[in-house]
């Protein structure tokens, strides 16, 4: 990901959008991929990993609001641990993995999740069953959703 814009201005924005939910009382939720790097987080899939400029990554996370959650996206790395979200946890976030299509990679991300503070996985789709040209099913959504469920639940990892 190109930024084009200044760490300090999508900090302003985050923090306007932010200030707007609260006072309506609605909680923040945002991507964690703009406050990652990879001079932080050298050997992870460099695809996810979209804070590399000035002011963005372990700085940008570093001013954020800790009361927002962190959507910490892993969609092809199939390695067993995942040291971003245990940066966001450290850091003071809540934190949801998400996942998307690879099982290997909802397997592994949502146990490591589950054993590393996170509060719990969203799958993302990225794709519309119902769409007439798109090639994924309903039955695929579904496989996605419950290998994520019990991979993350590990007190009942039988669970269907």
């Amino acid at each position: 990901v190109s930024v084009k814009m200044p760490g300090d201005y999508f900090l302003q924005d985050v923090n306007l959008i932010h200030d707007y939910l609260a006072k309506k009382n609605i909680k923040t939720w945002m991507w964690g991929d703009m406050l990652i790097s990879r001079d932080e987080f050298p050997t992870m899939f460099p695809e996810i990993l979209n804070g590399n400029e000035t002011g963005y990554g372990k700085k940008l996370r570093e001013k954020i609001p800790k009361d927002i959650v962190i959507g910490d996206w892993h969609y092809w790395d199939t390695r067993s641990d995942f040291p971003s979200l245990a940066a966001f946890h450290a850091s003071g976030f809540q934190v949801l993995g998400a996942t998307w299509r690879k099982t290997k990679t909802t397997q592994n991300f949502s146990h490591y999740a589950a054993a590393h503070g996170a509060e719990g996985m969203i799958v993302t789709t990225w794709f519309d069953p119902d769409e007439p040209l798109v090639v994924h099913t309903w039955d695929e959504l579904n496989n996605m959703i419950q290998e994520a469920g019990k991979a993350f639940n590990k007190d009942f990892p039988d669970a269907k």
